[in-house]
């Protein structure tokens, strides 16, 4: 009788793992792929995420939809706000996925699972930053130490004499000592080093304050500074808004990444001075086309860089 009940009890323990994985499956299954059969699909992929409803989201899924479509895919989203990662690894494990994408805004987070996945069968993309210890199979985005020369540049273009630059460092850049946010600084210094009377005089990060906090203190507390760097364009307009209702338009000039709206809107308004734009439709459908190639044996680059395009004051008549 004791060894029944102790199989009983495997049994409902196994039943309600099931239960559980095929529910969080459910749950989180994109909307853009409610009407597919992952059974109807040769490749089952997972996206670890922990954001699915910004612009650049919206284009990168949209890209990624495509890619599927081409390279007989279908994939499910796992956002790290219903799960923590330890679960969300264990559970696409679990269900036998080919391929992990990692979009995450710290992807070295995901870096103790990467192993396991390995172990699996599975391969692991990191799309938009990089893990520090290079543990994945390929990482797609951009450069972020030549996308910070361009940011240096830019800022250099704007001030045209002598300057202080402040550096705003949105949520992809969360640490002093993470990749991306290194790099990316570095690459700002190799372009204002260049310059004798250009130098970076302040380097703050939107993950522990709001945006507007932070102008705020910039116009308080360095008021000779001349051009700020956000990286992130939901900041970048934060920060407008604060030199708009201080009258402080043209004081400061203000070097954004992204196209949305209303920074393009800015950008015509004399308000942004220019912004360094990433393909994020193209991210998400290279994903799929390398992890695809990835699958079927082929070679492929451990870097897989995607160019980004600058939009300023003097592209104002593409600027739509």
């Amino acid at each position: 009788m004791k060894y029944v009940i102790q199989i009983l009890e495997v049994v409902i323990i196994v039943v309600i793992i099931m239960i559980s994985i095929f529910t969080y499956q459910q749950v989180n299954q994109s909307a853009i792929l409610k009407s597919r059969s992952i059974e109807n699909r040769a490749y089952h992929v997972a996206v670890v995420t922990d954001s699915e409803n910004t612009y650049a989201d919206n284009d990168f899924f949209k890209g990624l939809a495509l890619g599927m479509d081409d390279f007989d895919g279908v994939y499910e989203i796992y956002n790290t706000q219903n799960n923590d990662l330890e679960d969300i690894f264990d559970m696409i494990i679990m269900t036998d996925v080919n391929g992990v994408l990692v979009k995450l805004d710290n992807n070295t987070l995901a870096e103790p699972y990467v192993e396991a996945c390995h172990e699996a069968g599975i391969f692991v993309i990191n799309i938009g930053n990089d893990s520090a210890e290079l543990l994945r199979d390929v990482y797609i985005g951009t450069n972020k130490f030549s996308t910070g020369e361009k940011a240096g540049q830019l800022a250099s273009e704007a001030v045209k004499e002598n300057g202080k630059i402040a550096i705003v460092l949105g949520n992809e850049y969360q640490e002093k000592e993470q990749k991306n946010t290194s790099n990316f600084v570095s690459g700002v210094y190799e372009s204002v080093s260049k310059l004798a009377l250009l130098n970076v005089s302040r380097i703050d990060y939107t993950q522990t304050r709001r945006a507007e906090i932070i102008m705020d203190e910039i116009l308080d507390e360095s008021p000779n500074i001349n051009v700020i760097i956000c990286t992130d364009p939901v900041d970048a307009i934060r920060m407008t808004r604060v030199l708009v209702d201080r009258n402080k338009v043209g004081d400061i000039e203000v070097i954004s990444s992204g196209d949305t709206p209303d920074i393009k809107e800015s950008i015509n308004n004399q308000v942004i001075y220019a912004t360094i734009v990433e393909d994020y439709e193209a991210l998400g459908y290279l994903s799929m086309e390398y992890l695809y190639q990835l699958l079927n044996g082929e070679s492929v680059s451990s870097y897989i860089n995607i160019p980004t395009e600058i939009i300023d004051r003097s592209s104002e008549d593409e600027v739509e």
